[in-house]
This record gives structure tokens, C-alpha cells and sequence, in this order.
């Protein structure tokens, strides 16, 4: 059973271990081994720093294919997050010496999924991969320093990531010739999301080098807002509001989502159910997996673990929540890519690509289940996101101008800029593939277990 803690202290934590365990203890397929890499404070950011203000870091593995040596993998790894005083205590008190900190970190990391450099497990192995320390608890959404208001906290995720990507520009060959994958599970695939504009923006203000060219990979960061079944539990909308108020994420939200969400509602576009539908209209090209039965959300929703028949008073009503969550997971994707013009099947060029089955699980891109787990037609994770890569679905970011071509720049309103940054064809943001489980019944998948 999940541990039920508090109203003010997310069960994430009981969730995240146990879904962690489990994971651990499936054979891998073929690891990849990553070193760690401390970020440079001194020169590149003194506040790219984790929740105790102990320096950030990343783990790197440079390209074992030759062919590869411009490609990039860049990678959030989840891990839960905090939101208010009470579940930031809690957070130290479990998992604070890896989460929360650097002092704890090994010199070494092992990967396996899409970080793998078995071609047979990855569509983009032999490519550079770097895998950021989560240690702001913060979604890598926030940019506030320790202070009272944060309860002496800092929450840096921006700048860890922003720093790292400076960092591989600098020494490990990042550049204009790169193709950039930028990827995350759970929290780290919520990051991604949130950042995207950051990641792609036509100004000197880009993450990624000018001249580059990039796609994302999002697992599991699709947040739905519906009421948790259990009274313990905040709610996920709650946490992201409170995160809004105090963490500074104001920076990292998509310019269109907040002006259609403004002023109190503005929390909503770090929230995937909010998120998705500007982060298509922004035009940037991403991969989607989305659990019908996500585990992270149900458990902290519901405080319980299946099978429900464990909880004989509440098993019905607990199937039906679960029915309820996945029948909302799959509509509101179902709305968003009809809204897209969506087609199944394999395309000249995707710029979206969602896939969704409906299976009892949470972020295991970077698990041997990568590779293993399907959807009833058959289809996995690395399969689907071959198939979307084949449709070279990458995005260039916009070169630097010349000062004259600045100075017109600066006259032009922000949609005009939008007009330049020479988006997709018409034809190519139409596209979306799909692959999507129409089961009904709890976990139905037939190719969960794979």
C-alpha cells in the first residue's frame, strides 16, 4: 500500500519508490554508462545550483558511432518534486541527499531505454548523451533563490538546464552542426514541456545553439486536472499552483499559453493537460507518451496500488476513478489531436507524435520497458519513436542576424517575429502519428506485460 501522508505532504514519494523497485528489478537490455560532469559556477552560472545550494551536474557519455558525433541526446530524468514548506521537509527527510543535493551523487550512472547504445534498444544510440542531476525539485521549471518565501530553499531548475546546455557547447561539441533530442521522463519530460520556448526562441535568447536543429521527447508529462479520489492528496493542480506562486517559473511559460491563461490562471500552462495544445500550436515538433493508467498520477491521486480488489469497501469505486482518469487521459489527447488534423499511420513528415496505451505505468523511457512494452497493436516506445525520426522531424533554430537586420527586429511585434522564425509548412504541422489503445477495462493493454 502507498504510504498516506498528510493533506500538505504529496504521496508521491511511496509511489515514486515503489515504481522505482519494481523497475530495478527487471533485467536491463543494454546500459549505457554515463560520468559525471560538475557545472562550471564559477564561469557560467553561480546559481545553477540544486535545493541546498550545492552545485548542479550532469552526467555525459560521448558518441560511440562515428556518423553520430553531431548528434545529442539530452535528457531530464524525473524524480518527483516539492510545492509547498511541509512536502519540501519531507522531501529532505526521504530522498533529500539525492534529490535535494549533489553531495550525494556517484561519479557514475547506468541507463538503459532510449540512453542505450544497443541500435537494436534506441533509435539514438551511438549519439553524445547527457543526463542532467535532478536536484531542484522544482520540475526544472523554477528560478528563485533561497529566501524566506521559499523556505530557504533555492529552485533553480532553469538554470541547471540552461547551464549544462552552455556547458556542452563549451566542451563536449555541441554546436550549429548538431541534431539535438531534447528528452525527460515524468518530471523531466514536464520540464522539457514547460521550457520549450526557451529551447527554441527565435532570439539570442535560445538555449540551443543557433543553427542547430531539434525535436523533443516527453514521457509521462501529461498531467491531467481532475479531482483526486483520496481527501490526502493536494492535487496535482494544487501543487502547480503553489509551485506558480513561489518558484519563480513565470520565465519558463509559453508566451501564447499565458496570454490565453493570464494573471491567476497563468499555472496552467506547466500543466500538461493545458500545456499540450499551445506547445503544438508554438510549432515545435515533439513525441508524446502518455499512460491511460498512469501510476504516478493514479497512486498519488488515489492512494492505493492495484490490484483494488485489495480494498474490498472501495474496489468498485476505485475501478471506476480509474475508468474515469483513463476515459479523460484518452478524450482530452483524442480532442487536441483532431484538432491537429491528425493521421494515422506513417507520414512524409510528422511534427507530432503521440503514443498512449493503456497500461498501468509511468516514465520507463530510460528502462529496458523502452523497448519491451506495447501497445495492443504492438508497437513500443522505440519502435514509435524510429518511425517519427524516420520523418525527420526536427526543427532549425533560427541563426543569429546581423546587427542591421537587429535593429529592423527590434521595431517588429512578437507576432511578426513568430512570421520569421520560419516555422514548418502548413502541410508538415498537420501531421501527427498515432498510436493510441481503445481498450476498456482496467490496464487492458494486451502488450503491458511485454
Amino acid at each position: 500500500m502507498v504510504k498516506s501522508y498528510s493533506s500538505l505532504v504529496p504521496s508521491w514519494v511511496g509511489v515514486f519508490l515503489t515504481t522505482w523497485c519494481l523497475l530495478l528489478s527487471r533485467s536491463p537490455v543494454t546500459s549505457t554508462k554515463l560520468f559525471l560532469e560538475w557545472l562550471d559556477t564559477e564561469s557560467l552560472d553561480a546559481q545553477a545550483v540544486c535545493n541546498d545550494g550545492s552545485p548542479g551536474a550532469f552526467y555525459f557519455a560521448p558518441a560511440t558511432d562515428p556518423a553520430r558525433v553531431n548528434d545529442f541526446l539530452i535528457y531530464l530524468p524525473g524524480g518527483g518534486q516539492c510545492y509547498d514548506e511541509t512536502s519540501c521537509s519531507q522531501r529532505w527527510k526521504e530522498i533529500g541527499s539525492t534529490y535535494m543535493s549533489s553531495k550525494g551523487l556517484s561519479s557514475e550512472l547506468e541507463k538503459d531505454g532510449i540512453l542505450s547504445d544497443d541500435p537494436a534498444v534506441s533509435p539514438w544510440a551511438g549519439a553524445n548523451k547527457a543526463v542532467l542531476a535532478y536536484c531542484s525539485s522544482d520540475g526544472y521549471m523554477g528560478d528563485a533563490g533561497a529566501s524566506k518565501t521559499t523556505w530557504q530553499w533555492h529552485f533553480r531548475g532553469q538554470r541547471l538546464v540552461k547551464t549544462m546546455i552552455r556547458q556542452l557547447i563549451r566542451d563536449k561539441g555541441l554546436s550549429s552542426r548538431s541534431r539535438v533530442l531534447v528528452g525527460g521522463s515524468s518530471a523531466g519530460g514536464r520540464g522539457v514541456m514547460t521550457n520549450a520556448e526557451s529551447l527554441f526562441r527565435s532570439s539570442a535568447a535560445s538555449w540551443l545553439p543557433r543553427g542547430s536543429s531539434a525535436a523533443l521527447f516527453l514521457d509521462s508529462p501529461y498531467y491531467i486536472d481532475i479531482q483526486p479520489y483520496s481527501p490526502a492528496f493536494v492535487g496535482f493542480a494544487y501543487e502547480e499552483q503553489s509551485k506558480f506562486s513561489v518558484m519563480q517559473t513565470q520565465q519558463a511559460l509559453s508566451r501564447s499559453c499565458a496570454t490565453a491563461y493570464p494573471h491567476a490562471d497563468r499555472w496552467k500552462c506547466q500543466f500538461g493537460e493545458y500545456r499540450l495544445p499551445f506547445l503544438s500550436m508554438d510549432e515545435y515538433p515533439f513525441f508524446l507518451v502518455a499512460s491511460q493508467y498512469d501510476a504516478y498520477q493514479l497512486g498519488c491521486n488515489t492512494q492505493r496500488t492495484p490490484p483494488y480488489a485489495l480494498y474490498p469497501a472501495e474496489s468498485g469505486a476505485l475501478n471506476d476513478y480509474a475508468s474515469a482518469f483513463a476515459f479523460h487521459t484518452k478524450d482530452s489527447l483524442q480532442q487536441w489531436i483532431t484538432a491537429s488534423d491528425a493521421e494515422d499511420g506513417t507520414a512524409v513528415k510528422a511534427q507530432k507524435a503521440v503514443l498512449s496505451w493503456a497500461c498501468y505505468n509511468h516514465a520507463i523511457a530510460d528502462t529496458a520497458g523502452f523497448a519491451t512494452v506495447t501497445t495492443s497493436s504492438g508497437m513500443s516506445q522505440r519502435e514509435a519513436l524510429a518511425t517519427w525520426l524516420a520523418t525527420n522531424p526536427f526543427v532549425t533554430i533560427p541563426m543569429a542576424r546581423t546587427p542591421a537586420a537587429a535593429a529592423v527586429e527590434a521595431a517588429v511585434t512578437e507576432e511578426e517575429e513568430a512570421e520569421q522564425s520560419q516555422p514548418p509548412t502548413a502541410e508538415d504541422k498537420k501531421r501527427v502519428l498515432v498510436w493510441m489503445d481503445d481498450c476498456v477495462g482496467f490496464a487492458c493493454g494486451t502488450g503491458c506485460q511485454a
